[in-house]
């Protein structure tokens, strides 16, 4: 567990400030310095994640428009000698 940092408070021009020892100071300094490095981070892989599933959901849209196409496309197949529709499927 970390080490407890003392503070002391005092009132300076009618306002309350933390007096800290210049070694706890940096410390905190670093820490916030570390949190917002990983808020940085946090927010690029949220927006990678947004854009992937943009990217995602346009390749979903094309394949399922190609699928119906390509379906509608089978219908409309008729053998040439008999006029009868085509079947493809191997039952």
């Amino acid at each position: 567990m970390r080490r407890k940092i003392d503070h002391l408070v005092m009132t300076i021009d009618g306002r309350e400030v933390a007096v800290l020892a210049v070694a706890d100071f940096l410390r905190l300094d670093a820490c916030r310095r570390q949190l917002g490095a990983s808020e940085a981070q946090a927010h690029q892989l949220r927006q990678q994640l947004h854009d992937a599933r943009r990217r995602l959901a346009r390749l979903e849209g094309r394949l399922a428009g190609t699928a119906k196409h390509e379906a509608q496309a089978q219908d409309s197949e008729v053998h040439p000698r008999t006029a009868e529709p085509v079947d493809d499927s191997c039952g």
